[in-house]
């Protein structure tokens, strides 16, 4: 996702699905201007509630010490992403951003919460997130506004040129040597059940309107943090700040 109406990365950037080649691990990220982080001395005591592995923990994008644009990266498991990804049966991402910062889950799909698919996601009672970037490190008022919600296939981009050798080298000597060849393209393409966004406001629920084939739901109900929800299973959507809303939780069932 994506800040709107600013130069990017006035209002954030935050990855829920991201990383490339034969790579073993999904990567969650928060892009920013200078000032965001994950809390090092928080993590070091163990007092941030998270299962992923932090790799980095500042979000600025030019921050000294980190690859440029790099953020504040948290690793998941190798069931996160790749081939085990695929074998294990896919699963789902779940994204939370409230008051109390933000917060990315991932469930396999034989672990995915019963309610997840309805208007009445419970982030609650799905346990500790992989990542969590806390207010207290990180202001989202501060550091993200309004946000576009993007799926993105990039052949060759910058951080797969730059880490070919480590994630790719076994298939060819270089990524350009694969992007030519159009039967590598056969199985390129995202297999996805639904997508649902929800708002947790004290207005009257609304969703985005649907396309390609895709419907769109939208119902009241108690949400999160109580009020009501607003759904939709497709994009693009703007996403408004919890500051305005309340807070936001969307998922992508894969």
């Amino acid at each position: 996702m994506i800040g709107l109406s600013a130069p990017w990365p006035t209002k954030g950037e935050i990855d829920v699905i991201e990383n490339v080649n034969l790579a073993t691990n999904n990567q969650y990220s928060l892009h920013t201007i200078d000032g965001c982080a994950h809390p090092a001395e928080a993590l070091a005591e163990g007092q941030v509630n998270e299962t992923g592995n932090v790799l980095t923990t500042s979000c600025f994008v030019n921050a000294t010490g980190q690859a440029t644009n790099e953020g504040c990266l948290v690793a998941d498991n190798d069931l996160s992403y790749g081939a085990k990804f695929a074998q294990s049966g896919d699963g789902a991402f779940a994204t939370l951003w409230d008051e109390e910062g933000i917060r990315i889950w991932f469930f396999t799909r034989s672990a995915v919460p019963p309610e997840m698919a309805t208007a009445s996601p419970s982030p609650s009672g799905w346990g500790a997130p992989t990542a969590f970037w806390p207010q207290s490190s990180c202001n989202t008022a501060q550091f993200f506004g309004p946000q576009t919600l993007i799926l993105e296939t990039n052949v060759c981009g910058n951080f797969a040129v730059d880490v070919f050798s480590q994630t790719c080298s076994q298939v060819a000597e270089l990524c350009t040597d694969l992007v030519v060849t159009p039967t590598n393209y056969v199985d390129a393409f995202w297999e996805i059940k639904y997508i649902a966004v929800f708002s947790n406001s004290s207005g009257t629920s609304s969703a985005s309107s649907a396309s390609s084939g895709f419907t769109t739901t939208s119902g009241a109900g108690a949400g999160p943090t109580g009020g009501s929800n607003s759904a939709s299973t497709l994009g693009p959507w703007t996403l408004l700040s919890p500051a305005l809303m309340g807070a936001i939780v969307g998922y992508i069932m894969l």
